[in-house]
């Protein structure tokens, strides 16, 4: 008899939150939507939204769909289809934010995910009935089963040292069947935290992330080049063809890089992103209307003017045009992102008022069409003036930065606790009579 898993939530829960993102977001069905008690990315994603739960659920699922979506174009450009698809092998998988989506398009006995972790490979196998493989602290150490069409690599060589990057890169590379692709993400020295200068060699990699269960020695936050990528793969990757690099194409801020092992498609690689963006201000009026402010940007497209649908209860409320001044965004993203504010009024049913367990949701709209819901939850948990304007990812950087901080001090503190002179002072504060 399995054990039974612990989780963070259940789809039994039905969170209205998260009923609206599948009705809005899962056109080719449903997933699983469980996560597990043990899953970082969603403590993560708790600690980002001031733990506000159904924020931090949207967040989440949002985040493995966006990944998906991306993933899904590689795939197609490459295969033409995903029923021309092999084998898929999912390395560094983790619980499971993105394989969960990435069964809606390939079936599950066509997919293997690999894990460093024992009990996310457990969870996976339960939940998601995938194959699964335990990865290995080194790469010359790691066993895997046959080679796979499609190997998919998502935010670990944003965390890995020099060396390692090189051997990991290697060695999956090996697991790419003839004719088939690698596609992995990593952090440009275009999104490098500020006051931080590339090396010569090409990458940067500093000793922090958010993953507390890895020694971040080992598991930090890496940065590279275009040059550092290309050069690497031709030594690293025998027969490889680097085919494209889609800037910014993995959650709007890691590069993805596609390797296929024979001949690349003639044509370009194309994908498209949804917007991204922001609920500022929702503020109810004296006359029952609501007032709700925010940002939304095309990164791809920064003259395009995303279209904004806001609906209460499921009702379609109000659109808006992300074409408002935003100087203070225009700082952080560039003079191109100037007019990317937005803001509507919403005018409640005749004889009535909007009330506090109303369920408010945000949809923002690209020109070709790709939509992503910036915000869902009831109308009372959309104050959100403790909460940072501004590019998610960039708010990510500055919690990073303070992490390094953090373990910079944690460290001073650890040798100076090993002295003789802490040993002595501890010793003191012990037996002093109070």
């Amino acid at each position: 008899m399995e054990e039974a898993i612990e989780l963070a939530y259940s789809a039994d829960e039905r969170h209205p939150v998260v009923e609206a993102f599948a009705e809005h977001c899962l056109e080719g069905g449903r997933p699983c939507l469980d996560i597990a008690a043990g899953d970082g990315m969603f403590d993560y994603a708790l600690d980002e939204q001031h733990h506000h739960r159904g924020l931090a659920l949207l967040a989440y699922l949002r985040s493995g769909l966006t990944a998906w979506n991306a993933i899904e174009q590689v795939l197609e450009w490459r295969f033409g289809s995903l029923d021309a698809v092999g084998r898929v092998l999912e390395f560094a998988a983790g619980y499971g934010r993105v394989t969960r989506f990435l069964l809606t398009g390939i079936p599950p006995e066509r997919v293997t995910v690999a894990e460093i972790s024992s009990p996310a490979l457990e969870y996976q196998r339960q939940r998601f009935q995938v194959a699964t493989r335990r990865s290995a602290p080194r790469p010359e150490t790691l066993d895997l089963e046959g080679e796979y069409s499609a190997v998919l690599v998502l935010s670990l060589f944003t965390h890995l040292p020099g060396a390692a990057f090189a051997g990991w890169l290697a060695r999956l590379w090996q697991e790419v069947a003839p004719g088939g692709a690698m596609v992995f993400s990593v952090n440009d020295e275009a999104v490098m935290f500020p006051g931080r200068r590339m090396l010569p060699s090409g990458l940067y990699f500093e000793p922090v992330s958010e993953n507390e269960s890895l020694a971040v020695e080992e598991y930090g936050s890496t940065w590279v080049t275009e040059t550092f990528v290309r050069r690497l793969v031709a030594t690293a990757c025998p027969g490889a063809s680097l085919s494209q690099r889609v800037p910014r194409g993995l959650w709007h801020f890691q590069d993805l890089y596609v390797i296929t092992r024979g001949e690349a498609p003639s044509s370009p690689l194309a994908v498209d992103l949804p917007p991204e963006g922001y609920l500022d201000t929702c503020v109810q009026l004296a006359d029952g209307a609501v007032v709700v402010a925010g940002w939304a940007i095309d990164r791809q497209r920064p003259e395009d003017e995303p279209e904004i649908r806001v609906l209460v209860n499921n009702v379609e409320r109000g659109r808006a045009r992300a074409s408002e001044p935003r100087p203070d965004l225009s700082e952080i993203l560039g003079e191109p992102f100037l007019r990317s504010g937005w803001v509507c009024r919403l005018s409640a049913p005749s004889g009535s008022r909007f009330r506090p367990e109303d369920q408010l949701m945000v949809i923002a709209r690209s020109h070709v069409g790709r939509e992503t819901v910036l915000h869902a939850s009831h109308l009372e948990g959309a104050d959100l003036t403790r909460r940072v304007a501004g590019a998610q990812e960039e708010i990510r950087a500055a919690n990073l930065r303070l992490r390094a901080e953090n373990a910079e001090l944690q460290r001073r503190v650890a040798w100076m606790e090993r002295s003789r002179f802490w040993k002595l002072r501890n010793a003191w504060f012990a037996v002093r009579p109070w």
